[in-house]
């Protein structure tokens, strides 16, 4: 807690223009200076504004630095950290990029992280209740979550404390005191790789059509479950328990299988196949918003829209008014070239 707290006070200095400098004696004590520069306001808050400003743009502009920064679609970070001063500090200053949740120790980050799938875990090592030794075990050991990178943070600086860290599996292990700089690079890198891997190897959701040749039984699972799905479409009753006996599996044995194929539960892999026709016949037909909600399966067009939303950042009706306004564009250019 003691690191924790030096750590979070050297940050807040040097957001500040100033600097902390240590000196120690064994056996005599340990003397800590503070240096703060003396501004006049008016030019101290057009400082803090220019730096704020150079932080921003230089934060853009670098290399790989790709992430999604609307609120819809920026990546989810989960905080795991006891200390309720650092723990803010961090959340305040990773928000401006991620989604971020918090828990105060790794019993209730592990509740989080089932309920959440964060994108990201940074976890501190030192906790009650359930420390995150446990907590990143909990995370590997789990299929469902077992793909989520994990950072450990720990005031412990020796090598065996490291390995211990790193024998759980975590990807990416920090010693207190860090900058903030170096922990945001790892989270960036991480992210980065983990969606990277995700796009190879993550099976996309397809329409297969019922004549095409399977190749292998979970290429045939995925068919045939698609079919189903497309064969009960408009069914708002459609449930989970009814999927399950159609396969022939129990709901947690279709729950694991599908996730580890599609790294998606059933229910979403259910509902991302109603979106994906419900746009499908947003684009092609002439179906009006209320209609083809009820023809893809949803009990209220107002639900409807709140999930289409949420997978495709534009509501139907925004979604609908730009494959037209693409549509009448290309006939003006087409007729232009006549």
């Amino acid at each position: 807690t003691f690191n924790n707290e030096i750590f979070g006070f050297k940050e807040f200095t040097e957001l500040h223009s100033g600097s902390v400098t240590v000196m120690s004696e064994p056996g005599k004590g340990t003397s800590f200076t503070v240096g703060l520069p003396i501004i006049d306001a008016g030019e101290h808050t057009a400082a803090v504004t220019q730096i704020a400003f150079h932080r921003e743009d230089n934060r853009d502009s670098r290399p790989g630095n790709h992430l999604k920064v609307s609120d819809s679609e920026k990546y989810s970070i989960l905080l795991v950290e006891d200390n309720d001063d650092f723990r803010t500090y961090l959340k305040e200053n990773l928000e401006k990029s991620y989604k971020v949740a918090e828990a105060a120790n790794g019993k209730d980050g592990w509740q989080k992280v089932l309920s959440g799938h964060p994108d990201l875990v940074v976890s501190d090592v030192s906790m009650p209740v359930m420390d995150g030794i446990e907590l990143c075990r909990k995370i590997k050991a789990d299929k469902r979550t077992s793909f989520i990178p994990v950072i450990l943070l720990t005031a412990l600086g020796r090598e065996e404390d490291q390995i211990k860290g790193l024998e759980t599996e975590a990807n990416d292990y920090l010693t207190k005191p860090f900058s903030f700089e170096m922990l945001t690079i790892r989270i960036r890198n991480l992210i980065t790789l983990n969606q990277r891997l995700k796009n190879t190897f993550t099976k996309q959701i397809q329409m297969i059509a019922p004549e095409t040749e399977v190749q292998s039984p979970d290429e045939k699972l995925l068919n045939d479950i698609s079919i189903f799905i497309e064969e009960r479409l408009n069914d708002p009753g459609f449930s989970i328990e009814e999927l399950s006996r159609h396969v022939g599996m129990s709901r947690s044995s279709l729950y694991n299988k599908l996730f580890e194929l599609t790294g998606q539960p059933p229910v979403d892999y259910v509902r991302a196949i109603k979106l994906k026709k419900a746009a499908a016949l947003l684009e092609q037909s002439q179906y009006t918003i209320r209609e083809i909600a009820f023809m893809t399966g949803f009990a209220t067009p107002g639900y409807f829209s709140k999930l289409f939303k949420e997978k495709y950042n534009l509501s139907p009706s925004e979604f609908l008014n730009l494959k037209r306004s693409k549509t009448k564009q290309a006939h003006t250019n087409g007729e232009a070239v006549s």
